[in-house]
């Protein structure tokens, strides 16, 4: 449940409605003397001012950086949020120190193997554990990064309409009743 505050909000100014799509986790968030307020949670429709500064936020997402809403007063706005995972970005985090680690640790086992430190029997086993640290280590430490920046940031997009809706076809260009459009991608023949 969103706080009294920000469902019963008093508008002084110019407004505009706003449509927020993207995950269910994705809240609305105006920014007020005390912080950051949510509005409404995705998929939500609104009335907020113009003048404010906003961002999305909510449980488990990170932030997108704050941003004011394009259109003139009574518009419409859409804003599209594609959420980054707090758990992602900090799990991106540890796995990309784990990984540069283990694999710093394998690269030295691996060099002490090579100049011959140590028994025989560490020697001979040497070359296979430094190899394992080294290569389990990048692997992690590679999806570690590609976590970490695959969650960065949430983005928001706003434009005037939703994505999903399509401008009407131009009159007398629509297909007759009954018939669909059908374009061939791929022609083989054999």
């Amino acid at each position: 449940m969103l706080p009294a505050a920000a469902r019963a909000e008093s508008f002084e100014g110019e407004t505009v409605d706003v449509h927020l799509e993207g995950d269910a986790d994705a809240q609305l968030e105006v920014r007020t003397p005390d912080g950051w307020v949510p509005v409404c949670a995705a998929p939500c429709d609104r009335a907020v001012r113009l003048d404010a500064r906003y961002r999305i936020g909510g449980s488990g997402v990170r932030p997108s950086s704050a941003f004011s809403l394009h259109a003139s007063d009574g518009a419409r706005v859409v804003l599209h949020a594609d959420t980054a995972s707090s758990t992602g970005f900090t799990g991106g985090i540890v796995m990309l120190s784990a990984g540069t680690l283990a694999a710093a640790f394998g690269g030295l086992v691996l060099l002490s193997a090579a100049s011959g430190l140590g028994s025989r029997h560490d020697r001979e086993s040497a070359p296979l554990t430094g190899g394992l640290l080294l290569g389990g280590g990048l692997a992690t430490a590679g999806g570690g990064l590609w976590l970490t920046l695959a969650n960065a940031s949430t983005s928001v997009t706003q434009g005037p309409r939703r994505i999903d809706e399509r401008p009407a076809p131009a009159r007398g260009m629509e297909p007759p009743a009954g018939m669909s459009l059908q374009v061939p991608l791929l022609h083989y023949t054999f």
